[in-house]
């Protein structure tokens, strides 16, 4: 798949006028995994990579120092659970959105990172466009009534994602083609 020509809107700040660059820590033990997404953020204008971390306790660390606004966190780091993981960057970082990331064989560990404050989560396999998409989606849904997981993208070719029904109407202006699962 070429990405060349996906660029999307610069995201604005509060005031409607400022362009606003994502930023984005990639927590994964891969290396090849984090230069992978970090390929994907590069493809658009809105995004950029804030760090990479190869652990748990390295995201923490660097989510503070990064100034990350959102971190795509493995749900398997190797030195702790995802859930402590979340719960630790949320700790150092509150305003932060973290997005858990999985294979289809870890799909039963989402349910424990959300509930320690994952904002939704990708499966490996999504697309350029899903990514930013949920990066975007994640980032623009800070209301606490966020209703987390409550809906499934529509499947394409296998691929899915995840995320809150807030943020799916943020990023979509009010309607999103997702469906209730």
């Amino acid at each position: 798949m070429s990405l060349t020509g996906v660029r999307a809107a610069s995201v604005t700040d509060s005031s409607g006028s400022l362009p606003h660059r994502i930023r984005v820590l990639i927590v994964d033990e891969h290396a090849a995994v984090r230069r992978a997404l970090a390929a994907f953020l590069a493809a658009f204008d809105d995004l950029c990579l804030a760090g990479q971390a190869a652990s748990g306790a390295e995201a923490m660390h660097l989510c503070a120092s990064s100034e990350a606004d959102v971190v795509l966190l493995d749900v398997t780091p190797p030195d702790m659970t995802g859930a402590a993981a979340i719960r630790g960057i949320l700790e150092c970082c509150p305003s932060c959105r973290v997005i858990a990331t999985c294979t289809f064989q870890e799909e039963d560990l989402v349910p424990e990172a959300l509930s320690a404050g994952a904002a939704g989560y990708l499966l490996k396999n999504v697309s350029a466009e899903e990514l930013a998409s949920t990066i975007r989606a994640a980032y623009a849904a800070s209301s606490p009534d966020a209703h987390t997981c409550s809906h499934e993208q529509k499947n394409r070719g296998g691929q899915g994602t995840r995320c809150s029904q807030s943020a799916l109407r943020t990023a979509s202006g009010g309607s999103h083609p997702w469906r209730t699962t």
